[in-house]
């Protein structure tokens, strides 16, 4: 039976199945594990994943660092699942998202609780790991001390804020570390290199970051709200690219009140996105629908305080399935679908412990190059060999399932 189907659409159909499904199959065989863990199947299955919107998580942080969970794209019925990694004793901060890749600060050891020296300038007992919540796995990134100026008395910065996200030119994920001086313009830069395992510093950024929320990725670049100046107030929005590893301006939108706005950066629906609050009276939420284009932004909903929705901010997390919806946060209380059409509130969740809420992505890449191997496409009988069992490891599994069916409806 194997020979009537080709091994490519064999392929296909595996690489449009949900992460858990292909972690259980890689149990099945030899065959059909040297599929999944093949950088080919991997690419294959995250470029379907991000076209189709599909096998979307939301990540939630708990108050105190000491929990992050996700949970399925439904919020139908919202079911909290555990992000599996060794520092719950001491916490971990969420930092970025990107290909189901997700960015933790976290403590180096048992006697170092997170949330005391999160808000620390260049705190010296924190780590950076990235972690994989649909595979399990996890990296401890190496440490890069901060390199500060000769002439510079102390040694302590500002604060640090970091960037992460996908190098399509070389195929390789990247951490940003911006460190910044006070009473400087220019601060340091280094980035890490996922494939190389080590950081390098590069061109200092050349403005002053308006606020200490981390970098958002979208385009192959990292963006920050900053100041040109310093001292300056107008706060503008600054690119790096992670390919080209240039910074860049984007415009922001013509505001219709500039008065009390403090904006925060982020990603809604694949466009960068500015959430505008005007001192808590209301909220404007913003799109740029073509990027780099002044006049492409769009304010797609505002929201004024009322009784029945209190709060100090609203944050867009992500657009619903059919693009009707916007899941908004609710300060560290609760996430809510807005209507767009009807500008109402439908549906209400509250998670216990919440604090922040991002969208992420399930998927199968991996955290170490070293252990990534090519899966031999290119000798024909091979690749026969190798489709023709995954296919018949397959079969068996949905004849031992159709068995077991048929006896217990015969019991």
């Amino acid at each position: 039976m194997s020979d009537l189907i080709p091994p490519h659409l064999i392929a296909n159909i595996f690489s449009r199945l949900p992460v858990k499904s292909l972690l259980r199959f890689r149990c099945v065989s030899k065959p059909l594990r040297a599929l999944i863990d093949s950088p080919h199947f991997i690419n294959s299955h995250l470029h379907k994943s991000l076209v189709s919107n599909s096998n979307r998580t939301i990540i939630t942080t708990s108050i105190d660092c000491t929990s992050i969970c996700y949970t399925d794209f439904d919020f139908d019925n919202p079911f909290a699942t555990f992000v599996n990694h060794p520092f719950t004793h001491c916490g971990a901060h969420f930092i970025a998202s990107c290909n189901g890749l997700i960015l933790l600060l976290t403590a180096k050891n048992v006697d170092t609780c997170v949330l005391e020296t999160i808000s620390q300038p260049d705190p010296p007992n924190l780590s950076l790991v990235l972690v994989n919540p649909a595979t399990r796995k996890h990296k401890l990134l190496p440490v890069s001390p901060v390199e500060y100026p000769v002439y510079y008395s102390e040694t302590k910065c500002e604060f640090v804020s970091y960037g992460f996200g996908y190098d399509s030119v070389r195929d390789d994920y990247k951490v940003v570390r911006i460190a910044q001086f006070p009473d400087m313009v220019k601060n340091e830069v280094k980035v890490f290199s996922l494939k190389k395992n080590g950081w390098r510093r590069v061109l200092d950024f050349p403005y002053r970051v308006s606020t200490s929320e981390h970098g958002v990725f979208l385009d192959s670049a990292v963006h920050w709200l900053v100041c040109k100046r310093f001292g300056s107030e107008a706060a503008v929005i600054a690119s790096f690219n992670l390919g080209t590893e240039k910074y860049g301006l984007l415009p922001q939108p013509r505001y219709s009140d500039m008065s009390d706005n403090m904006a925060t950066l982020g990603v809604l629906g694949g466009k960068l996105c500015l959430n505008c609050n005007y001192n808590m009276r209301y909220i404007d939420i913003w799109v740029m629908e073509k990027y780099g284009v002044k006049k492409s932004w769009s304010k797609i909903l505002s929201v004024v305080q009322n009784d029945d929705l209190p709060f100090v901010q609203l944050t867009a997390v992500a657009y619903s399935n059919t693009g009707k919806k916007v899941l908004l946060q609710q300060d560290a209380s609760q996430l809510l679908w807005y209507e767009l059409e009807q500008k109402v509130i439908s549906k209400k969740f509250h998670f216990p412990d919440f604090w922040k809420a991002y969208v992420s992505l399930e998927s199968l890449v991996k955290l170490d190059y070293e252990d990534s191997t090519e899966f031999p496409w290119s000798k024909r009988k091979t690749k026969k060999r190798i489709m023709t069992a995954v296919l018949d490891s397959f079969l068996v599994v949905r004849r031992k399932r159709w068995s077991t069916n048929k006896s217990g409806l015969l019991r």
